[in-house]
């Protein structure tokens, strides 16, 4: 699947809740603006915004502090944004 890249304090950053984690060493706080920045420029270009979470990162809120900027970030473009399917992404893709 192609994931979003976007350029966040002088880098580009692919947005992958580990990733920005474990290689970028992103705070949560960090972790909302790249998603943020990601979801601008979803908008800005036209395409789809593609972020790859894992649930026992993002969705541990127990152990890592990533879950409460995502759901922050949720709430913040819930009535800007839809949700599709992987099948409907790739059919985005490929028509």
């Amino acid at each position: 699947m192609p994931t979003t890249t976007v350029e966040y304090e002088g880098e580009v950053v692919y947005l992958c809740d580990i990733a920005c984690a474990l290689v970028n060493e992103f705070t949560a706080e960090q972790w909302g603006g790249v998603l943020q920045a990601g979801f601008e420029q979803a908008l800005s270009d036209g395409e789809p915004l593609v972020v790859i979470l894992h649930g026992w990162y993002t969705g541990d809120d127990d152990t890592y502090d990533y879950w409460q900027p995502f759901v922050d970030f949720l709430d913040q473009v819930e009535d800007q944004a839809g949700f599709i399917s992987t099948q409907e992404l790739v059919d985005l893709y490929t028509d």
